[in-house]
């Protein structure tokens, strides 16, 4: 298994990380694997991120992380384009 530091992550990650934790704590310490899903914004743009994740009470850990970002649709107007 390997174990990355929060200092080693990029900025999105140690994000998605510190969420994950926050809602982790709150459930009963003992590593049990619970599915997941949750929508957020980092940096003004829309993610939802989907994963199982584990909390011992000393490590969180995950698995099968998905992160999509927000799918913006854009209208084209054929007239404009004669």
């Amino acid at each position: 298994m390997a174990i990355k530091r929060t200092r080693e992550m990029a900025p999105i990650e140690r994000a998605i990380i510190k969420m994950i934790f926050d809602d982790a704590i709150k459930k009963p310490h003992d590593g049990t694997w619970y599915k997941y899903k949750r929508g957020f914004t980092f940096e003004g743009v829309n993610y939802e991120v989907v994963c199982k994740f584990s909390y011992d009470a000393i490590n969180l850990s995950y698995k099968d992380m998905v992160i999509t970002r927000e799918t913006q649709t854009i209208f084209l107007d054929p007239k404009d384009y004669h």
